[in-house]
């Protein structure tokens, strides 16, 4: 039932997720003009008191906590009103908690971490993920997903909104299983190198892991030893952490093994005999550690240029720089195409294409079929065009770096650079010291 309710019996909501009302300027002035016209929700601070005084019939003279209109109720003080129009209700507390954050949810008033508090604070109240989604009409995984961020920095998190982070932004941190290296990534939100840095700490975690799985398989064989003391021993092999497995060598029974651990990578000796000789200088050993180190890096950038390539749906501001891609193409004194970019693209699992020109005739060759999927749909699709035209622009190598670990200029990727930023791409630091030379794993030799 509706009723007139003096504006100082009404207090605001201690546990509204909304924490910032925003500028009520433009609300004030028109509850100036034309008054309140849609009431507030508020609930009696003293219930009990209340429900006695009404089975009773008597007044309640206590104050009231408002549910819903909290900008209405700051912005009517602001207009100077004493009295304002209620609607009364009797709701519990996880009730109210419900009600506060599905309204301000329904209006999109609330920020990504207010949203997050909103639903953490549901879940202390004891509520579970089915509960909250029943009562809130938002979907279970939504709502685990969203708790995460609940444990976000605070002042990270407004930051990152404030540079224009996006929900799949915030949900992407969840990838990120350390809270506090999530919090890291999270101060790159909003900017070009959130991808790299998402993408490096994703990985990070990936190799912590596989690390450990690998080195409880080389405890049974191997003596762990100090990067400095494996000098003496004879170099064996590189084990990556990008698998999670590893397959000891046969002879583990009638040689002694050592192994080292340095960054992402694992290094493995057996002990060296009196008359053999190490087949590798240290300084050879730490130029190949190196040059595989630039390589995972220029992997990991080619990865973020395929997720752009994927995800990029052109506009028709776009056409006439993917035509100048495909002129440019047209110049160029050879065509390579990547044929794990190319499965990557189509998601074509692996052997879909002969690996080799069919001389004899006897099938479609790799080359063949890929001309045949791009060319056939280029003339009637600007994403075929540009795939194609971008397939042929990601030459082999897609890197900078010689045998030697040495830079070298590649002209094709800084031209493929050049086109994916004017049409979206965000290059991160990372990806900038890689091509233009700067980045400290380079060599310093000419």
């Amino acid at each position: 039932m509706l009723q007139i309710i003096e504006l100082n019996r009404i207090h605001p909501h201690k546990n509204n997720p909304r924490k910032n009302l925003g500028d009520l300027t433009e609300l004030t002035e028109s509850i100036k003009e034309r008054g309140i016209l849609q009431n507030i929700t508020i609930i009696p601070k003293d219930p009990e008191d209340y429900n006695k005084k009404i089975t009773g019939k008597k007044k309640y003279t206590g104050d009231y906590i408002a549910i819903i209109g909290h900008r209405r109720r700051a912005a009517a003080e602001l207009a100077g009103l004493t009295e304002i129009p209620c609607v009364i209700s009797i709701m519990d507390e996880k009730t109210q908690i419900a009600t506060m954050l599905l309204e301000n949810i329904q209006r999109k008033d609330l920020t990504p971490y207010e949203q997050a508090q909103g639903l953490q604070m549901m879940l202390d109240l004891g509520d579970t993920v089915d509960t909250i989604a029943k009562r809130t009409g938002i979907s279970s995984s939504t709502i685990r997903r969203r708790v995460q961020w609940a444990k976000l920095d605070k002042d990270k998190f407004e930051k990152a909104v404030e540079r224009g982070g996006t929900i799949a932004d915030y949900n992407a941190l969840n990838k990120i299983k350390d809270e506090k290296k999530r919090n890291e990534v999270l101060e790159k939100v909003g900017t070009n190198n959130f991808p790299w840095a998402l993408e490096s700490a994703i990985k990070a975690e990936t190799h912590e892991k596989n690390l450990a799985t690998i080195t409880d398989t080389l405890n049974k064989f191997a003596t762990k030893v100090k990067i400095q003391d494996h000098k003496k021993h004879q170099y064996c092999a590189y084990i990556s952490l990008d698998k999670n497995n590893y397959t000891p060598p046969r002879d583990t029974e009638t040689e002694k093994y050592f192994y080292t651990v340095s960054g992402n990578s694992i290094t493995l000796y057996k002990e060296a005999k009196p008359q053999e000789k190490p087949t590798k200088t240290p300084e050879q050993k730490e130029k190949e550690v190196r040059i595989k180190n630039l390589k995972a890096l220029f992997k990991q950038a080619q990865e973020l240029r395929l997720g752009f390539v994927k995800s990029f749906n052109p506009k028709s501001k776009h056409i006439d720089k993917i035509e100048e891609m495909a002129i440019q193409l047209l110049f160029m004194s050879y065509l390579n195409v990547d044929k794990d970019v190319l499965r990557a693209v189509f998601d074509m699992p692996p052997g879909k294409f002969r690996e080799s020109w069919d001389k004899d005739g006897d099938g479609e060759t790799y080359e063949d079929a890929a001309k045949r999927i791009l060319i056939d749909n280029a003339a009637s699709n600007q994403k075929m065009l540009f795939i194609s035209t971008y397939l042929h622009m990601e030459t082999i190598p897609a890197t900078c770096v010689n045998s030697q670990g040495v830079y070298a200029q590649n002209a094709n990727l800084k031209n493929l650079y050049y086109y994916l930023t004017d049409l979206g791409y965000e290059i991160s630091d990372e990806e900038t010291a890689l091509i233009n030379g700067t980045h400290e794993l380079y060599s310093c030799e000419s």
